[in-house]
């Protein structure tokens, strides 16, 4: 229920000052009670009981007035105005006596057009009702005071909790400002190893690239070589079977040539045989003839006498033919031994069939070693080249993947640095808005506070998150580093017979790589298998905060479920 208004109050004294004032002791009386009426109204914090009472007052000041006017006007109405109806409010006892008894005609008479009741009797009613509500108006103001000051007490303590709160909400802020300054460390060292994570992976990516090349550049000299050597192998193999060929055609035309002559020696062998045997059978007959003539001659001594010199010619002749046929047969004999001897005609043939076979023999195992030789070192470079084909398609697989991830890595870091400043303008703003909350809203002093608690709850679940996200991608990036950094090595490896370094020089450039990049090394130690590449220690175990005095209280406890990760 509101409290009556200042112009309620002024409506009914300006009605007491319309009445006649025939009665100075009502007038006065009825005056009081206004004035009293109003220093009531006028209470600063008026409690429902004093704003209750001072509404009845008001209401019995109208009735009051109503029979004060009835008191002047003994006909009830003052020209054609009728007379007024006393306002109807809250019951309050003691008041709605009064009213009754102020509004109840006495000895007989009747509201309208009766006779009123004498002065003495309105004074003593007056009076009677005067002192009541003066004791109803004291005990009022003795309420509000009593409220008034109860008010303030509560005040006081409102606002000495406020102060209060105001106070631990900024201890609250500056511990939450240290823990996003040691939050912010954090993550800039943690900016940092990625920044020189990626500078060492960068490094190790020109280093694979350069040693690439070198072993690109070294395969490119050997195959060359090896082509160069190969094309003189067969170059060799065709002189030397060109020349095999020579002189195996040489050998079978001195073959041809000798059955040539063999055959014609044969021929001849043959003719002087027939012409032996024709002589011998010549000679037959003229011994038999030069018989025939002895026999025939002995009587005619004188006759031969006489031609003895015909037959000394004749014998001369025959002793010359003989000579000549013995001459061919040791010739022939001669020939005949040549041809069919040990170290005859046939011998030397069937010594150079030998000798071609043998050479022909040798032509084709040096031919077929020649082919498996082709075709062992055409399987073997093959195989090679494929090998580090693949390794070289893996290779730059991983070098894309690397940098793919790289990129992922840069963008997290980005949005970690996004997150932390916009949890620095947050708190600011946090800060503010606790301040005028303080200020501005007294009945809720923790808003702010629950407010600013909240969020940094939000922002240091979101901060986690995003520093989970960037360890693991650390944890994906590091093993394909090691990993692609071990096929370079085994490509090296690779490329030389056997799998060890033949040459000076390759055993220099991989010490140099080794001393550059770092000896892979796995050992088994404890519960998780660990492995050192290039000064990056990680291994099976969950990962720690990388460094205490760095990380907020709330971080300090926590222990990433990701693999652990050591950087320098």
């Amino acid at each position: 229920m509101s409290a009556p208004t200042p112009a309620g109050t002024a409506a009914g004294m300006a009605i007491v000052a319309q009445a006649p004032s025939q009665a100075d002791t009502t007038k006065g009386s009825v005056g009081t009670l206004a004035c009293s009426v109003a220093s009531a109204s006028q209470e600063k914090y008026p409690s429902p009981q004093t704003r209750a009472i001072v509404e009845d007052l008001a209401q019995d000041l109208a009735v009051l007035t109503h029979s004060a006017s009835l008191g002047a006007f003994p006909n009830g109405n003052c020209g054609s105005r009728p007379a007024l109806t006393p306002p109807r409010g809250r019951v309050v006892p003691g008041v709605q006596q009064a009213r009754v008894s102020a509004v109840t005609p006495r000895s007989g008479g009747t509201a309208e057009g009766g006779p009123t009741p004498p002065p003495a009797v309105w004074r003593r009613d007056l009076e009677r009702l005067e002192a009541r509500l003066a004791a109803q108006v004291g005990s009022a103001r003795d309420a509000a005071a009593a409220a008034l000051e109860k008010s303030e007490r509560l005040q006081q303590a409102a606002l000495h909790r406020v102060d209060h709160r105001v106070i631990t909400q900024e201890g609250t802020i500056s511990k939450l400002d240290r823990k996003v300054s040691e939050l912010v460390g954090a993550v800039r060292g943690l900016s940092d190893e990625m920044q020189a994570l990626v500078r060492r992976i960068d490094a190790a990516d020109t280093r694979a690239f350069n040693v690439r090349r070198e072993l690109e550049e070294e395969l490119r000299q050997k195959i060359q070589e090896q082509t160069h050597s190969h094309q003189e192998t067969l170059s060799k193999y065709r002189v030397l079977s060109l020349s095999c060929e020579e002189t195996q055609k040489r050998l079978s035309q001195t073959v041809r040539r000798l059955e040539t002559t063999l055959h014609e020696h044969s021929l001849r062998h043959e003719d002087v045989g027939q012409a032996v045997a024709d002589l011998h059978e010549r000679l037959e007959v003229v011994v038999a003839r030069q018989g025939e003539l002895e026999v025939f001659a002995a009587p005619n001594v004188a006759a031969t006498a006489s031609s003895g010199k015909a037959a000394d010619v004749s014998s001369e002749a025959v002793t010359r033919i003989e000579a000549r046929m013995l001459d061919t047969v040791q010739k022939v004999e001669r020939l005949r031994s040549e041809a069919y001897g040990d170290n005859g005609w046939s011998a030397r043939l069937e010594e150079h069939e030998v000798r071609l076979a043998g050479m022909r023999s040798k032509i084709d195992s040096a031919n077929e070693q020649r082919s498996v030789y082709d075709t062992a070192v055409r399987e073997e470079l093959e195989g090679k080249l494929e090998q580090i084909r693949k390794m070289m398609q893996v290779s730059s697989g991983s070098t894309l993947q690397q940098h793919e991830d790289l990129q992922v890595l840069a963008t997290a870091l980005r949005c970690t640095d996004q997150a932390t400043e916009d949890l620095r303008r947050d708190l600011e703003q946090a800060r503010v808005w606790a301040a005028q909350g303080a200020a501005a809203n007294e009945d809720s002093p923790q808003s702010g506070a629950r407010f600013c608690l909240e969020r940094e709850e939000v922002d240091e679940t979101n901060l986690l998150q995003h520093i989970n996200t960037l360890v693991h991608h650390v944890k994906a990036v590091v093993p394909k580093v090691i990993e692609h950094d071990r096929t370079l090595l085994e490509v090296q490896a690779l490329l030389q017979p056997g799998g060890q370094p033949a040459s000076g020089e390759s055993t220099k450039r991989s010490a140099e790589f080794k001393d550059a990049h770092g000896e892979p090394a796995a050992a088994h130690q404890g519960g998780g298998a660990q492995e050192a590449y290039g000064g990056v220690s990680f291994g099976a175990h969950a990962m720690a905060a990388p460094t205490d005095d760095r990380l907020p209280p709330q971080l300090k406890g926590r222990a990433f479920t990701v693999d652990r990760l050591e950087v320098p």
